[in-house]
Formats: C-alpha cells, structure tokens, sequence
C-alpha cells in the first residue's frame, strides 16, 4: 500500500533521511528514540523531528507478523519501533528498507520510499547450505543436515 500525498504525521526511519527525504510543508515529523540515535550519526536532520515511544500492544503484533513473513530475523529492534509507532499513530511511514517495507504493506500501514520500493510482498524462506533443501519455517540450524540456514527470497504473496 505505498501511499501518495500528503499526510499530517510522518513516521521516519533514518533510512529515509540519508536518502535525502524532505517534509511536505505543515507535516509534523516523529521518530522512536532508536531511530533518532541513528539519526544524529547521520547528522541532525535541516527539520523538526519529534521522538515518540510505541505501546507494548503494537510491538508484540508487529513481532508476531515479522515471525509470520519471516522477516522477524532481518529486523533491527529500531525497525519494530518505528513500524509499531506508525501502526499507533495511524501515521504514513518514510523508509527505503526492504523488510521494514515488506512488513509495512502486510500489516497494512501506509508507506513510501525516496528510492526504489519494493513491487510484491514476499514471505522469506530458508535453504540449508550444506543439502539446500528448502524450509518455509526457520530453524536455527538445518533439521536434516545440521548445516546453517540462510534466508532468500522466497514466495510472493
């Protein structure tokens, strides 16, 4: 669901803001606290930027979806924050990450990318690197082999 427009509250991932993404004029800006930590390595943003915190509530769902797409692996705990601030906040979310887009269309929250988005939804899956047989759940090693599983990009929903 990449969201055109306008929106009033814009949740952004530091992501976005190395990629050169500006505010539409009147957009209130906010970021959770890890993100924001990110953001000053990268330089203060030339705008207002608001820390705001996600509920408990919307952080245990948007980890039971990441476990459910399987991108629960590739996100940081930052990436939870702001996908569950956006979800809380019923805000568009700015982000140029993969996962965190992929997570984002499925849990239906509004997003947008400066640079290239993602064009399908995909639920990751797993090849053992010693038998490469293919699992649609992760394990933390291969059931079969032992050998280490690696993720890849697996189904299209």
């Amino acid at each position: 669901m990449q969201a055109s427009g306008s929106n009033d509250v814009v949740v952004l991932d530091a992501s976005s803001l190395s990629a050169g993404w500006q505010p539409e004029p009147g957009s209130r800006v906010v970021t959770p606290s890890r993100v924001w930590r990110e953001m000053e390595e990268l330089g203060a943003p030339p705008f207002e930027v608001g820390i705001a915190e996600p509920s408990p509530g919307s952080l245990d769902s948007v980890r039971a979806a990441s476990a459910g797409t399987g991108d629960d692996i590739r996100l940081s705990n930052a990436d939870f924050d702001l996908l569950a601030l956006a979800s809380d906040m019923g805000a568009l979310l700015v982000t140029e990450d993969f996962s965190v887009q992929n997570l984002a269309e499925t849990l239906s929250i509004p997003w947008t990318s400066v640079g290239r988005p993602i064009s399908e939804v995909r639920k990751w899956r797993y090849r053992c690197k010693g038998c490469l047989k293919v699992f649609d759940e992760r394990y933390d090693d291969c059931p079969v082999c032992g050998s280490e599983l690696r993720s890849y990009g697996g189904k299209r929903r």
